[in-house]
């Protein structure tokens, strides 16, 4: 994640809701605006781990846990090394068109051995392959990437699209880089950050929107996502649903208030 391309940025705003009753899944009933939590603030339920090096569901080290309400990434039980494990919480449920928003901060020290771009570095991933595709040693699921960044990061901005064996159209162009920055600085580590995730339903012609913002500002905006090549899990390379999961890649993050609004399953 070292080149980047500058994109165009516009305002917008985020809806705002009150989280209700808790239901047995881990997820809370509707607000009266259709939201619902995804994550009931003592366990993680609904959700599975998936860390690079080991099998799906196993939780090495306790990467993940449940602290205050919060989802808190931790390496303390790593060893002396991060040794390349990326990982990734994936949602039990595939989407197609939805709203996704959470708060997100950095905190700490970044693990020793991650790598230089890991550094006050995480984010949503969407539309990915489905997690029992995923051998073991692959770094990161195919999908979509919404990059969160911390003050001080390789790159100044927060909000970012990464494309891992993907690409999708920004201002009418398949940008080369893997990554597409937005004009929002990222804030420092420490200072709670909302971020929202809107994915439309496919048009007339399977093309899908997704929006990006980042405490209430629309900061980029993009269509027509597509795999880079053919792979056994995909009937098509378009790419218009899938799961979606939070990262640990090196820095310890803390996830809270997670909900979604589902538009078409």
């Amino acid at each position: 994640m070292l080149k980047f391309a500058p994109a165009l940025i516009a305002l917008g705003l985020i809806a705002c809701a009150d989280t209700a009753s808790d239901t047995s899944d881990g997820t809370t009933a509707p607000t009266e605006e259709g939201w619902v939590s995804l994550f009931d603030g003592e366990t993680l339920d609904g959700w599975t781990p998936m860390i690079r090096y080991h099998p799906l569901g196993e939780n090495f080290g306790d990467t993940w846990r449940v602290r205050d309400g919060k989802i808190v990434v931790s390496y303390d039980q790593y060893g002396e090394d991060f040794g390349g494990r990326f990982g990734h919480l994936y949602y039990q449920t595939p989407y197609t068109a939805y709203r996704l928003r959470l708060d997100y901060r950095f905190v700490g020290q970044q693990m020793r051995g991650g790598p230089d771009w890991g550094r006050l570095n995480a984010g949503v991933l969407f539309h990915t392959q489905p997690p029992g595709t995923i051998p073991e040693d692959q770094d990161f699921p195919i999908s979509l990437e919404a990059q969160f960044l911390g003050e001080g990061a390789h790159a100044p901005t927060t909000g970012n699209l990464c494309t891992p064996g993907t690409s999708a159209l920004i201002d009418g162009v398949r940008p080369e880089d893997h990554c597409t920055l937005s004009q929002y600085p990222a804030p420092p580590a420490g200072e709670w950050v909302t971020f929202e995730l809107e994915v439309t339903p496919p048009d007339g012609d399977g093309i899908q929107t997704y929006r990006h913002y980042t405490n209430g500002e629309m900061v980029l905006e993009y269509s027509d996502a597509s795999l880079d090549e053919a792979h056994p899990w995909a009937r098509t390379r378009a790419l218009t649903r899938g799961h979606f999961a939070i990262q640990s890649e090196s820095h310890p993050v803390e996830y809270r208030n997670i909900e979604l609004l589902v538009i078409q399953e």
